[in-house]
């Protein structure tokens, strides 16, 4: 069972705070195998709130060194997310224009972003590997690259919020270039013996979106680097929000039945969380095959103790 990948807002100034170590200890003490922490922010000029980590800033690592030996006395890993934005916030409290893949309002938020240019991308890039070297540094067992629900590199994977006619756009050779560097530099950042995921959207689901055979060719390229060790699968992009958190109209295990298309294009382990409430349904998953890790996110915030009670 995987605590996955989620905000809590409880960043002081964008470094560690008490609060919330005694949250992911929680977890840990409950019984869960992983906890992804989410929302480590990787690019100072796109940090839009304070109550979220800012990974890239040397001052976290002796936070994340407390919290990483809080959840390993428990027997727990834990793994940090590392994560872009993109056209996902406001440029109000910025001062600042807001950047993404291409210069498309974001459905929710409703601002044209400026549209990265090259040394800006290679600047994100940097600041992955930046990032990734302090979590490594704060003792954690590994990092994952969010890629998906239409965040910043997601943006850059699907053909609905990429439009450039650059090295960066058009096939999908380009599109998954941004994806590919960032991997390269996150490995080369923390080493061997430290986790390196990618959570990948495996189908857009909305029209001139990222589709599933696509996904299916990012993964057999993930793999094909050597530098990523397991993937957590999810779906759904910005035009359905919230449908990847999943409220109690969503199907449960709502992107379960694409796993099986997508399992055949890789051996990497796999990742599933949405709407999955209860430890029947999650052995039940793992017993078709196709998912290796189980994330289970408002039942352990229900129940942090339902792993060991299970």
């Amino acid at each position: 069972i995987v605590s996955p990948p989620h905000g809590t807002g409880y960043a002081d100034d964008g470094l560690p705070s008490d609060r919330q170590l005694a949250y992911y200890e929680a977890r840990a003490r409950g019984g869960v195998g992983l906890i992804v922490v989410g929302s480590l922010h990787v690019y100072p000029p796109q940090w839009a709130a304070p109550g979220e980590n800012l990974a890239e800033d040397p001052r976290a690592v002796p936070g994340y060194r407390r919290l990483a030996a809080a959840v390993h006395a428990h027997g727990t890993a834990i793994v940090g997310q590392l994560h872009f934005s993109g056209r996902q916030i406001s440029g109000s409290g910025l001062h600042r224009p807001v950047l993404a893949a291409s210069p498309l309002a974001s459905p929710q938020v409703g601002e044209i972003p400026k549209e990265l240019e090259p040394h800006e991308i290679d600047d994100l890039i940097d600041h992955f590997g930046l990032s990734a070297a302090n979590i490594a540094a704060g003792g954690f067992a590994g990092v994952e690259i969010f890629s998906s629900q239409g965040y910043g590199i997601n943006q850059f994977l699907s053909p609905a919020t990429n439009h450039r006619d650059d090295e960066w756009g058009g096939p999908l050779e380009n599109r998954m270039r941004l994806l590919l560097q960032v991997v390269a530099r996150v490995r080369e950042a923390v080493g061997e013996g430290v986790l390196v995921g990618v959570r990948l959207s495996m189908d857009d689901l909305v029209e001139g979106g990222l589709t599933l055979a696509e996904s299916c060719q990012v993964v057999a390229a993930l793999e094909a680097t050597g530098a990523v060790d397991y993937v957590n699968a999810s779906a759904a992009s910005s035009q359905q929000w919230p449908l990847w958190i999943g409220d109690a109209g969503v199907p449960a295990g709502t992107f379960v039945p694409l796993l099986a298309e997508f399992r055949r294009a890789t051996s990497l382990p796999l990742a599933i969380a949405t709407r999955i409430k209860d430890p029947l349904h999650a052995e039940a998953i793992l017993a078709e095959g196709n998912a290796d890790l189980v994330g289970m996110n408002r039942a352990l915030i229900a129940d942090p103790d339902l792993p060991r009670k299970a």
